[in-house]
């Protein structure tokens, strides 16, 4: 058995962020999330169809809504740490448009 008492202290101590700055970046956070999920719709219902494999629309489609969860989620997850959390969103955001570009590039190896 151990006689050290645990030191909560230190776990509390961390500085907080100002109210303002949180309210800033949860609303940056929220608009960017949403510019998100317009393009996430957008390519998952406009531009996954023109594929002449169907298999690659549907993978498409399939990226592009995962990677807008991710960033999102990536949002809610550091918001609740307590830390900068408003870029979170943009990595969704170029993750899909990275797969978006990967596919097709994929898709036209597979072709030739």
């Amino acid at each position: 058995m151990t006689t050290k008492m645990p030191n909560h202290l230190a776990a509390t101590a961390r500085r907080r962020r100002p109210r303002p700055v949180v309210v800033v970046d949860i609303i940056v956070a929220i608009l960017i999330s949403l510019v998100g999920l317009i393009f996430m719709l957008a390519l998952a219902s406009f531009y996954a169809d023109e594929f002449v494999v169907p298999v690659f629309g549907i993978a498409t489609k399939i990226l592009a809504v995962l990677s807008w969860f991710a960033g999102t989620a990536m949002f809610i997850l550091f918001e609740v740490r307590g830390r900068y959390a408003f870029y979170r969103p943009l990595v969704g955001i170029v993750a899909m448009f990275a797969f978006y570009n990967l596919v097709p590039f994929i898709a036209s190896r597979v072709a030739v």
